[in-house]
């Protein structure tokens, strides 16, 4: 390793030394274990480190910042650097870890903190900056405190700020940026004001690039002229600032130090942790972290007290006056690259240096340049650190898991589980290994699991099940284990399978271990109309073809016989470097049959009944489950005899399987030994070995020093021949028992035994119901019981059982904390009844419950609850356990084996948010005290609750009691929110009790208010029916009188009015011509039950009440018969059409009027009902009133003539208004806001509405145009390879919203809008009373939020052809949930808007297709296309209606909903393809629908197909334009082969180069881009002028990307080469 350039000494400290202030933290070392509690109080035996330096008076402002003092009595502590208290700008002294890429490099930093560095885009690469293994300089630049990322940068802007050139000398050390190379040497720029520096090229020794930030040492520095003459050659200088203060340089300050510069200093007191120094006027402290390894540390520094020592400045935080220096050997003196262990390897021999309380032990080893560090938390599987180290002590094994290169420290871990860990990193892990691996994250498309020590895997859903499922199951929740296997290991990725049939594959074959006719499972990746791709394990792939399939199998239909996922058996045809390509598939299955599972040998298994299948040499052959087993000729008899004389086919009652053999084929070994197979005591696993246990074994082997007993799985102990061990035969049935036990290497564990004789052998105790047992130790735990044995006697082949439903906790202090680290055990929750329970802890107080024989094996139950839980007593709460746990519904309680009950979420005495989270706050495995309510026809209700508290008894008025929600109720008195109720009662909310009156919204049930949820509401009435509330304060009915306007919801709607909930028990009524001001032709559609409203009360005669929605009522302001008076020019509303003529209602009044046919028109009128429909608003003035005594008659005329006059004065106002427009703007400026409002114009002011919406919809037009003329080629004299007239819609964003602003860009361009005459302005409404919402609608303040349907009609009297205000009215309607409605307002519209306005008449066509594919069916979808197409542009309507089928099934979630909606999209596309097959748009936009469903190759397929059916000029365009289609929407790859096709036919085409390159740089992909203007350049061959377009081209994206930096200078020298080669 080489070091880092020192600074040198600085100069020791003076008596002036200035205060540099203190902060208060707390610290925790990794290394020498020091902590501070700050206030705390501190006990008063002191550890060594906390030992006062009672001879050194101790002053506030030693040490500087990051050091907390306490009184004179206690010494200060030097805080830990941790993430939490580094600060951005701090300087920090890094070693260069590692060069992720040439852009990232990861830094090691003090107290096992690691900093990332990232390259700015015109630096040089990090490696050429930054040497591996080296000590740098950095500045941290940010901090994510939640991620844990340090961003670092070498940069010399970021170090060298603070220095200022009178404190440069000779010697100093400076970080520079290499600005440029001349013909001497370097210009170098050390970012010192007023300074300028050089390197001569004989001062050099490196290779530096441009822009790369580097160490220099001052050779000469003229002071006046500030030049700095460099040097490179740094490595071996010592001493770089002077021991005092030079006269020609100013003295250090925090702000010009730098980190690794080699200081002298003077101890000025010891802390608790460190050291507190001082140089210069500078205070600093040395971390003992920083200091090398020495328990001893105290008196050695307090002895040095006076003396100058060396260190190097490791950190220096101006802003809070921190500065570290460190003593670490390494870091002061330059050494070879630091030799550490690698990862996962085991150290052995140490010995601990020290041990820290709560943080960890130090650990060192002879010969060995490091020092381990042990966490607390990484010392033992079960004991506490302080058990396993002790200072001076040797220390058990440990094995690497990480390291600090800054501090020369390994990271290791002593525990159990991490030494025997299989992994420990990825490289650990192996093509087909099995694991049980941890689910701890869902992610789209599959699950991250731990495989251990947090090294992470991917498993995709369809490698969850063999036959792939749409959903995964419960078993797939988070922190649960699954066993999976490695598919494959990719770039440090693990990729797993979990499906049952490859999980239990015994033969699994990767890679280059895969033969021919070898067989095996793969599962199928691909399936196509000419085979099926197999994946295998590894990289290996293969291909059965569809002949071969039909031909063996008979395969007639593949698709239908074949699908992703599924497993499948095969057999290997031909290999090719290691990767299949023929297999044939021999046991092909259809969708829905279940795979053949392949048995999995377990040693330790009891088989019975098996058969000898034939004789080998060493053994008679067995084959069980399809597995060729042995059973030697000596496992026989307990005697150990050879016995050859059993025949082929004779069936063996029982066989153990006891290990198999190492060698491959791994084949399972048998014993038939009857002392063995009846035992049951025989151990498989070195876990089940406890002192002092008497187990059953056979001798294997005898020597003279005594004979070798071998149980299962190879597990071997030896007997002495002076114990007795002497007296056994060979291969005989012995029982021993283990005296001395050592497992701590697996690999050769120590076993010593001794023979059981029979006067030793322990007590045989009879088992029966009632039997107590005493204590039973614990050597298995699953979820629903642990396997135990008797600790007070000997029970025979019996197996012993505890049921977590007969378990009770103990207090026992072992059994407290739960180590599991066996492989068999299943995961056990922290709430898990068992979770006090590990392997090995006792059970005291134990008695039989039960017991069962199943083959010949007799099963024990025990238990030691003082009794059982009894289900038929209802008064007594018992305890259960919890089984199963249905979200928002309850769950099911396990009570005793075999019975269980459910316990409803209602009868859980607790409140709603644990309900409504019941997996969170309740597990399975948890114990439950529950009482029974119900138990009948063997099912068993349960509850938490106190007999006494039944449900009848919290139904009291007032009191507040837990409900669930259920949708599935049939409402009663609805519109209302029905809920369940404990013991099967139920409850309705009305929607007037679901929130305060002034958080009421339209249609509540449609928000919120889930099925399953639960909420705590208040009892109103209980009789006859259950009502409650939500509310937490009562409703004031009193309040409720004539002329109130309050809110209500609409309970029912008949053809003669409305019927509205007010309040609780307070409902009114309002009359059909109460409703609406305007004529509304379906009351029932437009006032839908549960609508809220609001509405004024007309009258009150107790609880009867009648109300009015009308707003005009609501705002005081209606016209009566009175104040209409004759020449009156007033709106109304169309509510009856006559042959005779028009019944008129007049808008804001009870007045209506006839329109005599006469008067409708100047015209003659044939037909009156093709002229006028209900609910027309219209303009109409009034000819006659009623005289006395014909009072209500009111004759009213429509004819154009009586308008006129009206138009020709707003003409002349309009004129006058824009002579003097200037004037009067000068003037509204000038007037002050006293004067008040001016009456507005409603005329002129609807005009502006109307221009704001147009403008809007001009803008996003424009928009549009702007980005298509972005790519377009600038080059006058170059040819464009497609017609852009042709399917210039095709480029155009297609589709529709309900914002009343359209997706489209219309064709109807702006030109064409001026050639036409100007629309003749509105008639001017002569109204003296107009109300203030019309005043504000006209003046356009309320134009993007109408309020009722009256709005919309006054809207629409000023721009009746506006399709964005009647797609508005349409969206408020359905945002009314009245679809109804909205279509009748599309229909209107078509009729109204006329032929001429196209592209309005278009819009609304499209509305009207998204209101059917959002609230219709299939049929209806297609009859709106139709009619579109019937009355617009095929091709228009085609496109449109498509991108709005596309994006509505994209949008879907189901997957069902999805797969529909896009084939109705993919239907669409269909039918009009024959009847557009000549344009270019429509294949374009049918491409673009496949891309945006990720069906690349049929798009690819399309395009093929489209270029048969187009003219052949068309096909460049077309193809080009699917390039870019692929960019945009599906693969950048296959866009860029589509380009490289076109181009290698058509090189000369520029246009097409440079919509390549600005694809690429659209895409984010500069370097490609870049790479593409090269090729250009340097392929040639074009002309002055082409070659011109070329570079400027380049040159402007160089420009864009780069900013004009270093790439548009080498295009300017590229340029003028090419012009001076070919003048």
């Amino acid at each position: 390793m080489s070091a880092f350039p020192r600074g040198g000494a600085v100069t020791p400290p003076t008596p002036e030394a200035k205060s540099e202030g203190a902060t208060t933290n707390n610290s925790t070392d990794f290394l020498f274990g020091s902590s501070d509690n700050g206030d705390k109080k501190r006990s008063k035996k002191r550890s060594r480190d906390v030992v006062v330096d009672r001879d050194s008076k101790v002053e506030k402002h030693f040490g500087g910042g990051g050091v907390q003092h306490f009184d004179s009595k206690k010494p200060p502590t030097i805080l830990s650097l941790t993430i939490s208290s580094l600060t951005p700008s701090t300087k920090v002294f890094g070693y260069v870890k590692t060069h992720i890429s040439p852009s990232l490099t990861l830094i090691s930093l003090q107290n096992m903190l690691t900093g990332y560095v990232l390259r700015k885009d015109n630096e040089p690469p990090l490696s050429s900056t930054l040497p591996l293994g080296t000590f740098q300089q950095f500045s941290i630049v940010s901090i994510d405190k939640v991620q844990k990322r340090i961003q670092l940068s070498p940069s010399t802007t970021l170090i060298n700020r603070g220095i200022t050139s009178d404190q440069l000398c000779v010697g100093f050390v400076l970080k520079g940026t290499v600005k440029s190379e001349e013909d001497h040497g370097h210009i170098i720029d050390c970012k010192i004001q007023g300074t300028s520096s050089f390197l001569p090229s004989k001062f050099n020794s490196k290779t530096l690039s441009i822009n790369g930030d580097y160490n220099f040492k001052i050779k000469s520095y003229n002071e006046k002229s500030k030049q700095i003459t460099f040097t490179t050659e740094i490595e071996n200088e010592t001493s770089v600032i002077p021991n005092h203060v030079s006269p020609t340089a100013s003295a250090h300050t925090i702000k010009s130090l730098l980190p690794g510069q080699k200081v002298k200093f003077l101890i000025t007191s010891l802390s608790r942790n460190g050291l507190l120094i001082q140089f210069q006027n500078i205070h600093a402290s040395i971390h003992l972290n920083d200091l090398a390894p020495d328990p001893e540390w105290r008196p050695k520094f307090k002895a040095l007290k006076g003396q100058e020592l060396s260190g190097v400045v490791t950190l220096v935080d101006s802003k809070s006056q921190i500065v570290r220096v460190s003593m670490l050997h390494h870091i002061l003196s330059p050494t070879p690259k630091l030799s550490l262990p690698p990862l996962g390897s085991v150290i052995k021999n140490l010995k601990v240096l020290r041990y820290d309380t709560k943080i960890g032990a130090t650990l060192h080893g002879d010969k060995k340049p490091y020092l381990i560090f042990i966490h607390e938390g990484d010392a033992h599987d079960t004991k506490e650190a302080k058990e396993v180290f002790k200072e001076g002590k040797s220390s058990p094994n440990v094995r690497v898991i990480g390291f600090s290169e800054y501090a020369n420290v390994v990271r290791a871990s002593s525990k159990k589980t991490v030494l025997e860990a299989e992994v420990l990193n990825t490289s650990d892990v192996e093509v087909g290994m099995k694991i049980q691996c941890e689910i701890v994250k869902i992610v789209e498309g599959g699950l991250i699991v731990n495989l251990g020590n947090n090294v992470k895997g991917l498993l995709r859903n369809e490698q969850a099940y063999d036959i792939p499922r749409s959903e995964l199951g419960k078993e797939y929740g988070l922190g649960n284990k699954i066993l999976m296997r490695v598919l494959t290991v990719k770039n440090d990725k693990v990729y797993l399978t979990a499906k049952k049939s490859l999980v239990q594959l015994k033969n699994v074959y990767s890679d280059m271990e895969i033969k021919e006719d070898n067989k095996t499972m793969g599962y199928i990746s691909n399936v196509t109309s000419s085979g099926v791709t197999v994946r295998f394990f590894g990289k290996a792939t293969g291909m059965c073809s569809f002949t071969r399939l039909r031909a063996e199998l008979g395969v007639e239909d593949i698709q239908e016989s074949y699908k992703e996922g599924m497993v499948v058996r095969c057999r290997i045809l031909g290999v090719k470097k290691g990767k299949v390509f023929n297999v044939s598939l021999d046991m092909g299955r259809k969708e829905g049959e279940e795979v053949e599972e392949e048995y999995v040998v377990e040693v330790g298994e009891v088989l019975r009944n098996v058969k000898i299948e034939g004789r080998g040499e060493k053994g008679y052959e067995i084959i069980h489950k399809g597995v060729e087993m042995r059973l030697p000729y000596e496992q026989i008899n307990d005697e150990g005899e050879v016995d050859t004389g059993l025949k082929v086919n004779e069936v063996i009652k029982k066989v153990m399987i006891v290990e198999k053999e190492r060698k491959y084929p791994h084949t399972p070994i048998l014993t038939a030994k009857e002392g063995i197979t009846k035992a049951f005591n025989t151990p498989s696993r070195l876990s089940e070995l406890k002192l002092g246990d008497e187990v059953v074994g056979w001798v294997c082997n005898k020597t003279s020093k005594g004979s070798f007993v071998r149980f299962c799985n190879y597990i071997t102990g030896i007997c002495p021949t002076i114990k007795g061990g002497g007296e056994f035969n060979l291969n005989q049935t012995v029982t021993v028992k283990i005296t001395s036990l050592n497992v701590s290497d697996p690999k050769n564990p120590k076993i010593l035994l001794t023979p059981v004789k029979e006067g030793k052998k322990r007590k045989v105790i009879k088992l029966k119901k009632g039997v107590e047992v005493g204590r039973v130790e614990v050597v298995d735990i699953k979820k629903e019981r642990v396997n135990v044995r008797l600790l007070d006697g000997r029970c025979g082949a019996s197996r012993l059982r505890i049921h977590y439903s007969n378990y009770l906790k103990q207090g026992d202090k072992d059994n407290k904390k739960s180590n599991k680290t066996e492989e068999e055990e299943e995961e056990i929750g922290a709430n898990h009844v068992f979770a006090d329970l590990k392997v090995g802890s006792v059970i005291s107080n134990v008695r039989v419950l039960k017991m069962d024989e199943v083959e010949g094996v007799t099963y024990v139950d025990l238990g030691n609850k003082e009794q059982e839980s009894d289900p038929s007593e209802t008064s007594k709460f018992l305890t259960g356990v919890i089984e199963q746990i249905v979200p928002n519904r309850g769950m099911f309680v396990c009570l005793s084996p075999g019975v269980k009950g459910w316990l409803s979420g209602l009868e859980i005495d607790a409140p709603t948010s644990t309900l409504n989270e019941l997996s969170s706050n309740f597990h399975e495995g948890q114990m439950l005290k529950v009482r029974v309510t119900k138990n009948e026809d063997n099912k068993i209700n349960l509850s938490t609750f106190k007999k006494s508290t039944s449900a009848n008894k919290q139904l009291k008025v007032g009191g507040t009691l837990n409900v669930r929600v259920n949708r599935g109720l049939k409402e009663y008195d609805a519109p209302a929110l029905m809920v369940e109720i404990r013991e099967g009662k139920v409850g309705r909310i009305g929607l007037e009790e679901l929130k305060e009156e002034e958080e009421w919204s339209n249609m509540p049930l449609a928000k919120g208010y889930e099925n399953g949820v639960y909420i705590s509401a208040k009892v109103l009435t209980v009789e006859p029916t259950i009502k409650l509330s939500l509310r937490a304060s009562p409703s004031d009915n009193e309040e409720v009188k004539k002329g109130t306007i309050l809110k209500g919801y609409v309970k029912s709607t008949t053809k003669k009015g409305c019927y509205i909930k007010l309040r609780s028990g307070l409902e009114a009524r309002c009359l059909l011509k109460d409703l609406s001001d305007v004529f509304i032709a379906d009351p029932m559609e437009s006032f839908k039950a549960g609508r809220m409203v609001k509405c004024i009360v007309l009258k009150r005669e107790k609880d009867k009440i009648d109300v009015s929605l009308r707003e005009s009522l609501m705002n005081g302001e209606v016209l009566s018969f009175d104040d209409i008076t004759l020449g009156d020019k007033l709106p109304g509303e169309v509510v009856r059409v006559e042959s005779y003529g028009v019944f008129i209602k007049i808008l804001s009044s009870d007045v209506t009027g006839l329109c005599h046919v006469s008067e409708l028109s100047d015209e003659f009128v044939e037909d009156i009902a093709g002229l006028y429909d209900l609910g027309d608003v219209v303009l109409c003035k009034v000819l006659g009133v009623g005289k006395e005594g014909e009072k209500g008659k009111v004759s009213l005329g429509l004819k154009k003539s009586y308008f006129d006059d009206d138009m020709d004065e707003e003409e002349e106002e309009d004129d006058e208004g824009e002579s003097s427009s200037s004037s009067e703007e000068e003037e509204e400026e000038g007037e002050s806001s006293d004067e008040g409002i001016k009456p507005m114009e409603t005329d002129s002011e609807d005009e502006d509405y109307v221009k704001n919406l147009v403008e809007k919809m001009e803008k996003e037009e424009n928009d549009n145009d702007d980005d298509e003329e972005e790519s377009d080629d600038d080059d006058e004299d170059e040819e464009s390879g497609d017609d852009s007239d042709s399917d210039s819609d095709s480029d155009k964003p297609i589709g529709f919203d309900f914002n009343g602003e359209n997706k489209v860009d219309s064709d109807s361009d702006s030109d064409d809008d001026t050639d036409e005459p100007k629309q003749k302005k509105k008639k001017k409404l002569n109204m003296s009373d107009i109300d203030a919402r019309e005043l504000a609608l006209a003046s356009g303040d309320a134009d993007s939020n109408p309020e009722s349907p009256s709005d919309f009609e006054r809207l629409l009297l000023a721009s009746p052809n506006d399709s964005t205000v009647w797609i508005k009215y349409m969206a408020y309607h359905l945002g009314l949930n009245n679809p109804g409605d909205a279509r009748k307002v599309g229909l209107k519209a078509i009729k109204r808007i006329p032929g001429t306005e196209e592209e309005e008449k278009l819009n609304v066509f499209m509305a009207l297709v998204s209101l059917e594919v959002n609230f219709g069916d299939s049929e209806s979808v297609k009859r709106a296309i139709s009619d579109a197409s019937k009355s617009n542009d095929v091709e228009k309507v085609a496109l449109r209606s498509g991108e709005i089928l596309t994006n509505f099934g994209l949008g879907k979630t189901d997957k069902k909903e999805k797969e529909a909606a896009l084939a109705l999209a993919d239907g669409h596309f269909k039918s009009y393809l024959k009847k557009l097959k000549q344009s270019v748009g429509f294949w374009l936009g049918y491409m673009k629908h496949l891309l945006k469903t990720a069906r690349g190759s049929d798009a690819s397929d399309l395009l093929k197909r489209s270029l048969k059916s187009l003219p052949k000029h068309e096909h460049m365009g077309v193809s080009v334009k699917f390039a870019n289609l692929e960019f945009e929407e599906g693969s950048v790859e296959r866009g860029r082969t589509i380009f490289e096709t076109i181009l290698s036919e058509y090189k000369k085409k520029l246009d097409i180069w440079f919509v390549y390159a600005d694809r690429e740089v659209k895409s984010g992909n500069v370097e490609e881009a870049r790479g593409i203007f090269k090729r250009l350049a340097e392929e040639g061959g074009r002309g002055d002028k082409q070659m011109k377009s070329v570079f400027k081209k380049w040159y402007q994206f160089e420009e864009s990307v780069g900013g004009g930096g270093e790439g548009a200078e080498r295009v300017k020298v590229l340029a003028r080469e090419y012009v001076e080669k070919n003048m």
